[in-house]
């Protein structure tokens, strides 16, 4: 059986050669738009990670969480200092946030007295103020690794 193609051998080298360069256009454009929507994705990435690393750094002295009982799969009331305050102590401003959230009845419910409150850094740096049990001997620093806590700054 013979040769069935209409095409000569070098008309059909021709259309091949074509369809092979068209092939290797696509295929570079699509190599440069992968690589642009990777680095596109990079960026955000990268830039996503330095708003999360550089947030903590600029709110922590703003931010307390206020926890019911010593335990911190409880509920806690957070709140936030506002930017126009600037307290010189920032560690004693947020044990006086939750020591007044206690007798708003905010923590502890309706009638709660504020206990003997102590004061742990989160790994972010944001404050957390938690109650102390009556008896409870353990010095912050102690308190506080028992909860996987850094001890109160001034300290």
């Amino acid at each position: 059986m013979g040769d069935v193609s209409p095409l000569s051998r070098d008309a059909y080298d021709r259309v091949r050669d074509g369809v092979l360069r068209r092939m290797r256009r696509r295929r570079r454009r699509r190599d440069v738009l992968v690589g642009t929507a990777v680095g596109v994705g990079v960026t955000a990435l990268v830039g996503a990670g330095a708003l999360v690393v550089a947030a903590p750094e600029q709110t922590r002295d703003r931010a307390v969480w206020c926890f019911p009982e010593a335990d911190l799969s409880a509920v806690p009331a957070e709140g936030r200092r506002s930017m126009t305050d600037s307290p010189t102590d920032t560690a004693q401003y947020a044990v006086s946030f939750c020591a007044a959230l206690w007798q708003a009845g905010v923590v502890g419910g309706a009638g709660a007295t504020a206990p003997a409150l102590d004061l742990c850094v989160r790994n972010d740096g944001t404050y957390v103020v938690l109650p102390r049990q009556d008896g409870d001997e353990r010095s912050n620093v102690d308190f506080c690794a028992a909860l996987s806590l850094a001890p109160d700054p001034r300290t």
